[in-house]
């Protein structure tokens, strides 16, 4: 098959996908039903810009009859790229794919001391706290460390009483995490991060629940350690 070929089937896939995420109308432009589409759908926000591009050169292409001369004849390279995108609209890989289900939370009432053995113990760096069924914050250990610090006296630090939500938030930890409901894909994933990053600020965990809320039950976590997996299940 020319490559030719294989750009248009897989343009045609984006196609009908974006026309269906833009509620398009007969008659709808591609670059537009792009830009409407991107204000609902995080996988084509991420490649809006390159779909665009690749639309001006489907134009060239379909000036010459499939099959036969064309105008313009796409390199492998090309072909790919708008092959994986096109796969990736049809099934964007969700998001359980690369949560860890084995989470450990604590009670907000429960010991410092208790969530530091569980850090030294383990290779996370962050709890998520409740209080009962409530979820109250996460405790990381940045905010253990810089507690300490305030803490400090002649050389020693008394945390016999201390409960793990008087750590919570400290040195403003509090923020640098979010809710995700189950059905969010990698894409949804990727922007949260990527979002924080724009910010100069830093996520820390994106907790994953069956409908992004904090009162539900905690189904899984991600952190920025999966997000390498994510980039390379996306080929990015």
């Amino acid at each position: 098959m020319l490559n030719s070929d294989r750009f248009l089937d897989a343009f045609s896939t984006i196609e009908k996908y974006t026309r269906i995420a833009a509620r398009a109308k007969p008659g709808d432009s591609f670059t537009g039903n792009v830009h409407r589409a991107a204000k609902y759908d995080a996988t084509i926000r991420r490649y809006s810009d390159i779909l665009i591009e690749y639309a001006q050169l489907r134009n060239a292409i379909v000036h010459g009859p499939r099959g036969e001369r064309v105008l313009a004849e796409p390199n492998d390279e090309v072909v790919a790229d708008i092959e994986r995108i096109a796969r990736l609209l049809a099934e964007p890989p969700p998001l359980d794919r690369f949560m860890n289900r084995s989470v450990t939370i604590m009670q907000a009432d429960e010991p410092l001391l208790k969530a530091i053995r569980l850090f030294r113990e383990a290779t996370f760096s962050q709890i998520p706290v409740y209080r009962g069924k409530r979820f109250v914050g996460l405790l990381t250990t940045t905010a253990v460390v810089r507690w300490f610090g305030d803490h400090i006296q002649n050389g020693c630090v008394q945390v016999d009483s201390v409960r793990v939500e008087e750590v919570l938030g400290t040195g403003g930890e509090e923020k640098r995490y979010l809710f995700l409901p189950r059905q969010s894909t990698a894409f949804d994933v990727l922007e949260a991060f990527e979002d924080y990053q724009r910010r100069g600020q830093r996520l820390r965990a994106v907790l994953v629940t069956e409908h992004g809320k904090p009162d539900e039950g905690l189904l899984g976590i991600v952190t920025v350690w999966d997000l390498q997996a994510i980039y390379g299940v996306l080929g990015e």
